[in-house]
């Protein structure tokens, strides 16, 4: 088998990738190639590449009609820093019958002896190097002589035309607002578009940039009326929160996050909780979908880098509620209830009127008409203790 390599980090895959490994394949009658992203850059910040998990699905979306094309997770699934030699070494032991292939750009022939092990690569692969129209030909046949001399090289040409298109180029094109068709396939131009990659963050603050990420995420966690209620939520906290002379960034972050594991399934929530040591009451092993604050405050901590405790504690109890509440708990509980697309609440529009004049009075209604429905609903027995626990300190009534 000849297998041509081409690696890179592909933010994203473009039309120029796809040209030079289809002349490779012509040129050199290679039986495929292998698209390898890379995982962890030696040569770039891993906060400046898209997620993995994109670019590998933007190649997918590049190849899916190219019966010679494959791609590797190889280099994105190593806990290691992605060097060339390291990827090739790992290919020879475990196929030792593919005779290996490494495509290259002439601009990285120049500077291949800076690269990690220039010689092992050298002699795991033959490389194969895309040479341009507009490129020095005596400067790239000097550099080719040069690392023949040096490390036994065996460099090929793979003649191709000159596409001036860069991911760089791409990228910035998105950033601007400006059009891409025909530099990337166009279920890539599809999928930048509808995962709103590359969005221009140039002079949004740093916590408009960790919202925005936030959201990207929290928009392929949660289904389409999840999400949307979380945004009332969100919405709903800071506006709780302006009225209440309380940190609106706080209030917004923590509203954002309440649901974060809500479309977790019930049994991946139990093995998250067994797992990490979250307790678990047996109301809640009877019905863990209530489990969902309690995870989700561990994801906002483990997943979303939320360290403030208030924060962590108000997604913790939205649900319940608990004793003795801090202001930020009762503003996530109530904007929880009260959102714009809730409509189903008995008392919901006196509700949101008191909830912008007494926190503490909005609280004590909602308790009072959750034991009220629960009770009604012949789901006494499944109301979770700490949601009888707040009522009760909150009214000081009784839910029988």
């Amino acid at each position: 088998m000849r297998i041509g390599i081409i690696g890179g980090t592909f933010d994203p895959i473009h039309i120029g990738h796809l040209i030079i490994a289809q002349n490779a394949v012509t040129q050199y009658h290679l039986d495929q190639i292998l698209f390898i992203p890379t995982g962890h850059s030696p040569h770039k910040d891993d906060k400046e590449i898209e997620q993995s998990a994109h670019r590998l699905e933007m190649i997918r979306l590049s190849i899916k009609n190219n019966p010679d094309f494959y791609f590797s997770a190889m280099e994105i699934n190593a806990a290691r820093t992605s060097y060339t030699y390291l990827t090739l070494q790992e290919l020879h032991r475990t196929y030792p019958d593919w005779e290996l292939y490494f495509i290259m750009g002439a601009d990285s022939l120049d500077y291949l002896d800076k690269w990690m092990e220039p010689a092992e690569i050298c002699r795991l692969a033959t490389l194969l190097v895309a040479i341009r129209d507009d490129l020095d030909m005596n400067q790239i046949k000097n550099k080719a002589a040069e690392l023949k001399r040096l490390y036994e090289a065996d460099i090929r040409p793979i003649i191709t035309p000159n596409v001036s298109v860069s991911s760089h180029n791409i990228r910035e094109r998105v950033a601007k607002g400006e059009p891409i068709r025909y530099l990337v396939t166009p279920e890539v131009e599809e999928y930048i578009a509808h995962q709103c990659l590359y969005q221009e963050d140039e002079g949004q603050t740093p916590m408009n940039e960790r919202f925005n990420k936030i959201k990207k995420a929290l928009k392929k966690e949660l289904d389409k009326d999840r999400y949307e209620h979380t945004l009332g939520v969100m919405y709903t906290s800071a506006c709780l929160a302006m009225a209440n002379d309380y940190d609106m960034e706080k209030a917004q972050l923590a509203g954002l996050l309440h649901d974060c594991a809500k479309c977790i399934p019930n049994e991946k929530k139990l093995k998250i909780c067994a797992k990490n040591n979250i307790p678990v009451t047996q109301v809640e092993k009877d019905n863990p979908f209530l489990l969902h604050a309690k995870v989700g405050a561990f994801l906002a901590r483990v997943l979303y880098e939320v360290e403030d405790e208030e924060i962590l504690h108000a997604i913790s109890v939205h649900t319940t509620g608990a004793p003795a509440m801090n202001t930020l708990d009762k503003i996530v509980f109530i904007a929880d209830y009260i959102e714009p697309k809730r409509d189903k609440a008995a008392n919901l529009k006196e509700i949101r009127k008191t909830a912008f004049e007494d926190l503490d009075e909005a609280l004590k209604m909602i308790l009072s008409d959750t034991i009220h429905y629960l009770n009604g609903s012949k789901n006494d027995k499944n109301i979770d203790p700490m949601t009888i626990e707040t009522y009760h300190y909150y009214t000081g009534g009784s839910h029988e």
